[in-house]
């Protein structure tokens, strides 16, 4: 009996070794199949002819074609797990020339990236459209800084010193001192509020050229005859919309160039103020 016992221990040892060495000879064969597969991966990727060599720009004004391509040359840079180059064709990171390039340039909107053939990557950038002007607010006599701002009120690129009402002024301030890329009255969507205020006003064949922050609580909206509206920050643009064609509707006002009015205050519901010239 205890013959038997051994041998069958023996037999049990001799098996398990033998599944040992298999096992051992299957993960050496799969690191093998794995180092070969990424080798040989790393070999095609790396071809010359599989590699981005040319940017082509097509859709810019304002910045020149150095500047995009530098900034897209510098996200090529490098390899994927140091093995896989960034400027191959096929995995070259989009994603992240588009964020870079659009982190780099406030003053583009958009930008796409097409391969037109194995080494050439093709870029369509779309620029801001400037909606308006900000304008740091200074006195009268003092020549103010001015910046383009989009529709959606995003401080985008300097502005050059215009004569005339060539866009509309928003004037404020800010905390930062380059303030580009920051959001101007970005609070409780004011600037698509006053926008839209502002809009309204113009179809009424007035002309509004400036809005000036009185502070955290008014506004003053200056027309291109002197003539102001004051009205609350916190106001839906409707309400003071609706209030104002009421002043001019009534009979007070009927007969009454704006031209000759200093400004009508718009903040106190149904009482309205205003001063003549």
């Amino acid at each position: 009996m205890k013959l038997f016992k051994r041998h069958r221990t023996m037999r049990s040892k001799k098996l398990a070794g033998r599944m040992r060495k298999q096992l051992l000879l299957r993960l050496g064969g799969g690191v093998a199949a794995f180092v070969i597969i990424i080798g040989v991966s790393s070999w095609v990727l790396h071809r010359p002819t599989l590699q981005i060599s040319e940017i082509v720009i097509h859709g810019n004004s304002v910045i020149p074609d150095s500047e995009l391509k530098r900034v897209t040359g510098e996200v090529l840079l490098g390899k994927y797990f140091f093995l896989f180059p960034r400027t191959n064709t096929f995995i070259y990171p989009q994603k992240r020339i588009e964020a870079a390039v659009l982190n780099s340039f406030k003053q583009i909107e958009s930008v796409d990236l097409v391969r037109t053939n194995f080494k050439t990557l093709a870029m369509e950038v779309e620029e801001q459209k400037p909606y308006a002007l900000w304008c740091v607010e200074l006195p009268k006599e003092m020549v103010s800084d001015c910046y383009f701002l989009n529709r959606n009120g995003l401080i985008f690129s300097k502005a050059p010193n215009f004569t005339g009402n060539v866009f509309f002024r928003y004037y404020g301030s800010f905390d930062e001192v380059d303030p580009v890329g920051s959001y101007y009255l970005k609070t409780d969507n004011e600037f698509n509020r006053a926008s839209i205020l502002i809009d309204a006003i113009a179809e009424l064949k007035l002309v509004p050229i400036e809005l000036h922050p009185l502070d955290e609580d008014d506004m003053e909206l200056y027309m291109e005859d002197g003539s102001k509206i004051i009205f609350a920050r916190k106001q839906r643009s409707s309400e003071v919309l609706d209030n104002f064609k009421v002043v001019l509707g009534s009979e007070t006002f009927r007969n009454e160039e704006m031209v000759n009015i200093e400004y009508i205050d718009l903040r106190f519901g149904n009482k309205v103020y205003f001063k003549l010239r």
